[in-house]
């Protein structure tokens, strides 16, 4: 809402950096090869935001009849997940992670061109706007959609990387300004912190509602 009220009533600014765009553009393809890297090797990165690893759980033994979940696409291999992986032969990957790179991906060439090629994207408010309702989109995936297509899955999530894209390049244009462009990009890294930790939930939920009393997985999880 701030940022909205920003692009449609930009406030006044005395900032004027002559190489505003290249700063911008730098810190932002940083943070498109880190959330690449993310998504490229989950594991590591779930170390960052949580103990309880899907490597850890693999290795709990809490007695000996207890049946280790096998782990494709980072995901339980279970039916109540089998929406959130794609296969691609005989691999198996995560659905919002496969999103989130090809988001990343797109939004990595779009900030070289507009950012260091000074492309004319014929920004104007409709691109900011398209850009928020994929941030919204994003975030709001699994309350607003019963996601039972992976692709699905994969769509929105590629959405909202590239809102985030939009957006910035938007508010960019409109004002000008390097602090409030760094600001938009703090809250990009709030987003999908926010995004992480609304799909942990949805996995403890999806977990919770199993009927399974002998996966290991599941117990972890409660």
């Amino acid at each position: 809402m701030l940022l909205i009220a920003m692009a449609f009533y930009p406030p006044e600014t005395e900032h004027f950096f002559p190489v505003r765009k290249q700063v911008v553009g730098s810190i932002f393809i940083i943070e498109c090869f880190m959330g690449m890297l993310a998504t490229l090797f989950p594991r590591e990165c779930s170390r960052i935001f949580r103990t309880d690893t899907i490597d850890s759980v693999g290795m709990i033994e809490i007695g000996s009849n207890d049946r280790k979940p096998v782990i494709r696409g980072h995901h339980p291999e279970c039916n109540d997940f089998s929406q959130h992986v794609i296969r691609i032969g005989e691999r198996t990957f995560c659905a919002g992670c496969s999103g989130l790179l090809i988001g990343a991906l797109l939004t990595l060439i779009g900030a070289i061109f507009y950012f260091f090629v000074n492309i004319d994207f014929h920004i104007n408010h409709n691109t900011f706007l398209f850009g928020c309702v994929g941030i919204g989109l994003g975030l709001l995936q699994f309350n607003l959609f019963k996601l039972k297509n992976a692709m699905f899955r994969v769509g929105l999530n590629m959405v909202f990387v590239i809102g985030t894209f939009l957006a910035l390049v938007s508010i960019d244009w409109l004002l000008q300004d390097l602090f409030i462009d760094l600001f938009l990009i703090s809250l990009s890294l709030f987003w999908i912190y926010t995004r992480i930790v609304i799909s942990r939930w949805n996995h403890n939920e999806t977990c919770k509602a199993c009927n399974s009393d002998d996966c290991i997985y599941k117990r972890v999880k409660d």
